[in-house]
């Protein structure tokens, strides 16, 4: 026996739900779960397929991770797991084969779109293994013009990493999939069943080549038309050529019947057509232009997309100013001790005793220096928890009174360890809020790339439509570029569940059909 089955939805159509859905039909036909293989494309998504199966079975989850997880994970117990290169081996490399100059050491497991056009000799040969390009083609990478080694020392470099690592005797992370492949390692269970299979690079669609014809039944699921991943090698093509019995989901649970057909607008101007699941119904204008700068509305849950990292600083500062709490990458949102600083200066502004911890908070984000003594912050904590009780506002004399002023003023990071410009956007934009802030209001809001969105959901997204002049180039001639582009705006348009905000950037943005601002 050797079943197909495909299973096609847009967004939040169900897949993964349909996916279980044939999960539990194995399990019916008497398949024990440590003969299902379930594999998915991110770790996050792969804990919540762990979650939903441990609801179904017995099994204890630690058994369960090795049958359900990323593709990753999977070859690496196939392959016998190995010891993986650490920092300081990728450092020890560099220096031992002179390489220092030519390299600015972002290793190769930091594989998103901006690795790929930065020149760096890391990314290069994981750019390679995901694209299964020959290293004698490495020309063929984005970011080769980028690249400081001499060209003539580029292949040199490819064979010196590849002797050291057996030298340390450690692998890389594309190695876990490659040792898979060279060595014809099968797969060890009966079915096969791959979840968001849009997403498979190169590497990763040879491993499914070499593994579904001996299977007793092989089930995909995906969307080709939210493949993101060109320049990881991946293809919607992958998904779109399999031969299978298709499975085919024609209710959206998650989009509004316009932000649907605006997402299936956006396909259109990059030449594709979508099928057209009924959405939901109800919403008045859920598509609303707006020109960035503006005090954005606030919702229970928000995205803030954007095209590319470079724009986290912007959109970051943008929000602080406008007294929002977020979540970003690259240390651009706010942090735990952030919230505790603000919450502290809050309770203090309006009249209220500081709790222990709060004091402790503040004297933390001041030099020690600024106390007029020269005890260390760790004294000064010390003093504080054995004579400080916030039930008489006189305790607070046993700080100076410049600290508590500090926090009364104008600018309360002023004299504070840590005032960067967005710090102190971030302190300054919350002065006039009422009610302490919650941790949960930063993780309900976050600043990521429309990449790094994919899987995810929420009530409003805010999808900011600055491009670069790279970006730029593909709107020129519609083709296979293009087209791969829109296909990026289709997955930032439809992670909204009530409201499309989009934002209309500084410099040139992406021509969104039928949009003017």
């Amino acid at each position: 026996m050797n079943q197909k089955f495909k299973i096609l939805g847009g967004p939040g159509c169900g897949k993964t739900y349909a996916l279980m859905g044939k999960y539990q039909e194995f399990l019916n036909l008497d398949y024990d779960p440590t003969q299902i293989t379930l594999i998915t494309f991110r770790k996050t998504s792969a804990i919540d397929l762990i979650n939903s199966v441990s609801q179904k079975v017995k099994t204890p989850k630690k058994t369960l991770k090795q049958h359900v997880g990323t593709i990753h994970s999977i070859c690496a117990r196939l392959g016998g797991y190995k010891d993986v290169l650490t920092q300081s081996d990728y450092a020890d490399f560099i220096v031992k084969y002179k390489y220092t100059q030519f390299t600015k050491f972002t290793t190769n497991q930091d594989e998103d779109e901006d690795s790929t056009y930065s020149g760096d000799l890391f990314n290069l040969y994981s750019w390679l293994r995901n694209t299964c390009t020959e290293p004698t083609k490495w020309l063929k990478y984005p970011g080769a013009s980028k690249i400081s080694l001499p060209s003539e020392r580029v292949p040199e470099f490819l064979a010196n990493y590849e002797k050291y690592k057996k030298e340390v005797n450690k692998i890389d992370y594309s190695d876990m999939l490659q040792y898979v492949i060279d060595n014809e390692i099968d797969l060890d269970t009966p079915i096969l069943m791959i979840d968001e299979f849009q997403d498979l690079t190169a590497q990763m669609n040879k491993l499914f080549k070499m593994w579904e014809e001996k299977r007793d039944a092989v089930v995909i699921a995906g969307d080709p038309f939210q493949s993101i991943y060109g320049y990881m090698g991946g293809s919607p093509d992958y998904f779109t050529q399999w031969q299978a019995e298709e499975v085919i989901l024609n209710k959206t649970h998650r989009l509004p019947e316009q932000i649907k057909q605006f997402g299936r607008k956006i396909l259109k101007f990059g030449g594709m057509t979508a099928p057209d699941p009924e959405g939901k119904q109800g919403y008045i204008n859920p598509v609303v232009p707006m020109q960035y700068g503006k005090d954005l509305p606030q919702h229970k849950t928000e995205l803030h997309l954007v095209r590319c990292k470079y724009q986290f600083g912007a959109v970051a500062m943008d929000l602080a100013i406008h007294g929002k709490v977020f979540i970003a990458n690259k240390g651009f949102g706010w942090t735990d001790d952030d919230i505790k600083i603000a919450n502290a200066i809050l309770t203090y502004r309006a009249g209220k005793l500081l709790s222990q911890d709060q004091l402790i908070t503040i004297i933390k984000a001041y030099p020690a220096k600024i106390y007029g003594k020269s005890s260390t912050h760790e004294e000064i904590c010390k003093m504080i928890e054995k004579q400080y009780t916030p039930n008489i506002r006189e305790n607070t004399k046993l700080l100076k009174p410049v600290i508590l002023d500090s926090m009364l003023s104008d600018d309360p990071v002023l004299k504070m360890s840590s005032n960067s410009k967005l710090f102190s956007a971030r302190i300054k934009g919350i002065l006039g809020r009422k009610k302490l802030i919650k941790p949960i209001e930063a993780l309900n809001r976050r600043i990521m790339t429309i990449h790094g969105s994919k899987g995810l959901e929420a009530d409003a997204v805010f999808l900011h439509t600055a491009i670069t002049d790279r970006i730029f180039k593909t709107t020129v001639v519609q083709g296979k570029e293009y087209s791969a582009e829109a296909r990026v705006w289709y997955v930032g348009a439809t992670r909204a569940r009530e409201t499309l905000y989009l934002i209309t950037d500084i410099g040139k943005n992406w021509k969104m059909p039928g949009v003017t601002v």
